[in-house]
Protein backbone atom coordinates (compact mmCIF):
# COMPACT_ATOMS: atom_id res chain seq x y z
CA UNK A 1 0.00 0.00 0.00
CA UNK A 2 1.39 3.39 -0.95
CA UNK A 3 1.69 6.32 1.44
CA UNK A 4 -1.08 8.07 -0.51
CA UNK A 5 -3.45 5.12 -0.10
CA UNK A 6 -2.59 4.76 3.59
CA UNK A 7 -3.39 8.44 4.15
CA UNK A 8 -6.94 7.84 2.88
CA UNK A 9 -7.76 5.17 5.47
CA UNK A 10 -10.35 5.51 8.22
CA UNK A 11 -10.36 2.66 10.72
CA UNK A 12 -8.44 0.49 8.26
CA UNK A 13 -10.74 1.07 5.28
CA UNK A 14 -10.35 3.55 2.45
CA UNK A 15 -12.74 6.49 2.70
CA UNK A 16 -14.55 5.32 -0.44
CA UNK A 17 -15.75 2.21 1.43
CA UNK A 18 -18.02 4.32 3.65
CA UNK A 19 -20.39 5.74 1.03
CA UNK A 20 -23.19 3.25 1.75
CA UNK A 21 -22.80 3.74 5.50
CA UNK A 22 -23.12 7.51 5.14
CA UNK A 23 -26.18 7.09 2.92
CA UNK A 24 -27.72 4.68 5.45
CA UNK A 25 -27.15 7.03 8.37
CA UNK A 26 -28.70 9.89 6.45
CA UNK A 27 -31.64 7.74 5.35
CA UNK A 28 -32.30 6.68 8.96
CA UNK A 29 -32.23 10.30 10.10
CA UNK A 30 -29.08 9.96 12.23
CA UNK A 31 -27.63 13.23 11.00
CA UNK A 32 -25.23 13.61 13.93
CA UNK A 33 -23.62 10.23 13.27
CA UNK A 34 -23.51 10.92 9.53
CA UNK A 35 -21.86 14.31 10.11
CA UNK A 36 -19.35 12.81 12.54
CA UNK A 37 -18.41 10.10 10.07
CA UNK A 38 -18.24 12.58 7.20
CA UNK A 39 -15.89 14.82 9.18
CA UNK A 40 -13.55 11.85 9.63
CA UNK A 41 -13.85 10.97 5.95
CA UNK A 42 -13.16 14.55 4.90
CA UNK A 43 -9.99 14.35 6.98
CA UNK A 44 -8.95 11.23 5.07
CA UNK A 45 -9.78 12.87 1.74
CA UNK A 46 -7.61 15.83 2.72
CA UNK A 47 -4.78 13.62 3.95
CA UNK A 48 -4.78 11.55 0.77
CA UNK A 49 -4.75 14.66 -1.41
CA UNK A 50 -1.92 16.12 0.63
CA UNK A 51 0.10 12.90 0.30
CA UNK A 52 -0.46 12.72 -3.46
CA UNK A 53 1.24 14.60 -6.23
CA UNK A 54 0.34 18.26 -6.80
CA UNK A 55 -2.95 18.67 -8.60
CA UNK A 56 -4.45 15.54 -7.04
CA UNK A 57 -8.23 15.38 -7.41
CA UNK A 58 -10.16 15.94 -4.17
CA UNK A 59 -13.31 13.82 -4.01
CA UNK A 60 -16.11 16.39 -3.65
CA UNK A 61 -18.92 14.02 -2.62
CA UNK A 62 -17.86 13.92 1.04
CA UNK A 63 -17.69 17.71 1.30
CA UNK A 64 -21.01 18.09 -0.50
CA UNK A 65 -22.78 15.60 1.77
CA UNK A 66 -21.43 17.34 4.85
CA UNK A 67 -22.51 20.72 3.48
CA UNK A 68 -26.00 19.37 2.80
CA UNK A 69 -26.28 18.01 6.36
CA UNK A 70 -25.15 21.28 7.88
CA UNK A 71 -27.48 23.26 5.69
CA UNK A 72 -30.39 20.94 6.51
CA UNK A 73 -29.75 21.18 10.25
CA UNK A 74 -28.80 24.87 10.05
CA UNK A 75 -25.46 24.32 11.77
CA UNK A 76 -22.50 26.56 11.13
CA UNK A 77 -19.72 24.68 12.94
CA UNK A 78 -18.34 22.99 9.84
CA UNK A 79 -14.66 23.62 9.26
CA UNK A 80 -13.12 24.36 5.90
CA UNK A 81 -10.76 21.76 4.48
CA UNK A 82 -7.15 22.38 5.43
CA UNK A 83 -5.30 20.93 2.45
CA UNK A 84 -6.12 23.65 -0.04
CA UNK A 85 -9.34 22.14 -1.34
CA UNK A 86 -10.50 25.54 -2.47
CA UNK A 87 -7.53 25.79 -4.83
CA UNK A 88 -8.00 22.17 -5.87
CA UNK A 89 -11.67 22.94 -6.43
CA UNK A 90 -10.66 25.49 -9.02
CA UNK A 91 -9.42 22.57 -11.10
CA UNK A 92 -12.92 21.10 -11.16
CA UNK A 93 -15.14 23.02 -13.60
CA UNK A 94 -18.54 23.83 -12.17
CA UNK A 95 -17.75 22.80 -8.60
CA UNK A 96 -19.30 25.37 -6.31
CA UNK A 97 -19.43 23.72 -2.88
CA UNK A 98 -18.29 26.50 -0.59
CA UNK A 99 -20.77 29.16 -1.63
CA UNK A 100 -23.55 26.74 -0.59
CA UNK A 101 -22.26 26.52 3.00
CA UNK A 102 -23.50 28.75 5.81
CA UNK A 103 -21.80 32.12 6.02
CA UNK A 104 -19.74 33.17 8.99
CA UNK A 105 -17.35 30.26 9.28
Amino acid sequence: MSARQAAGLVDGKHFTAYVDEVKGLKRSGDNDAAAGLLLRLVGAVEAEAKAAAPGWYIAPWYFEQLALLYRKTRRSTLRRPSCGATSARAQLPGMSLWPALPSGW
